[in-house]
């Protein structure tokens, strides 16, 4: 709980902006983070929350029927299913039919992109350029980064023994490569970060999240986004082939 409010003074400053209800839904992730090892049906209750506030955690739908399956814990992987896609279809679907402009909404951030290159000068005085995917290319390339981001994710999860965290880190890491070619904004990397920070105990991995940070300083950039999610696939990815190791041994 502690990481998410931290975020709030940036949000003051101006560096990072998180929306309202990125807040809600960083709350309720958090809580199912906290709650896991004490109810994990409450804590899926939470997750679905989390679903039903934002689309950023939509792939752990996926992610975590087929976690529970590699646990051999084939009943819980039913009751996963059963609470995160009906919290899809009240959150998601269902308002499509009771609010006509409902689609709108995500249409118009949809059209939302910056100029291939364009310079944004912050108050603090720094001016840097901010590089997006031309327009023709920018659907078909987030479409292929999710795809690829899903596929890497089912292959980090099967490796060996995950964790809730890692897989919730992996949804959002995944989505958010899609996100970030419809508007290339850091604060899309926030919820990536923090759950990657909860599960990261090796000193160089934590070095290496650390380093991230400056990045934040700027709060718009394709390339500082891309290049802070590929990081935190890849810190996934070696905690997962350390974890395989060490079994080995």
């Amino acid at each position: 709980m502690i990481l998410g409010l931290l975020t709030f003074p940036f949000l003051r400053l101006g560096l990072i902006t998180l929306h309202p209800t990125d807040y809600f839904f960083l709350l309720f992730l958090l809580l199912s983070i906290y709650l896991y090892p004490k109810d994990r049906l409450l804590s899926l209750i939470l997750l679905g929350l989390s679903i039903a506030t934002k689309w950023y955690t939509i792939l752990a739908s996926f992610f975590l029927p087929y976690f529970y399956y590699t646990q051999q814990e084939k009943r819980f992987m039913f009751k996963s299913m059963l609470i995160l896609w009906s919290s899809i279809l009240m959150g998601l679907i269902i308002p499509i039919v009771i609010f006509p402009n409902y689609l709108n909404i995500y249409s118009f951030h949809a059209r939302k992109s910056a100029e291939v290159i364009k310079w944004i000068t912050y108050s603090y005085g720094f001016s840097i350029p901010v590089i997006n995917l031309p327009k023709n290319i920018i659907n078909v390339a987030g479409y292929v980064f999710i795809v690829i981001g899903f596929l890497v994710s089912l292959v980090i999860i099967g490796r060996g023994k995950s964790t809730y965290v890692r897989v919730l880190s992996l949804s959002l890491i995944s989505f958010m490569l899609f996100s970030i070619t419809k508007q290339p904004s850091l604060r899309f990397c926030v919820f990536p970060l923090i759950t990657t920070s909860l599960e990261v105990k090796e000193r160089k991995n934590l070095l290496t999240l650390f380093l991230s940070i400056p990045l934040f300083f700027f709060r718009r950039g394709f390339i500082q986004a891309l290049l802070v999610l590929l990081m935190l696939f890849y810190i996934n990815f070696k905690l997962s082939s350390n974890f395989k190791r060490k079994v080995n041994l």
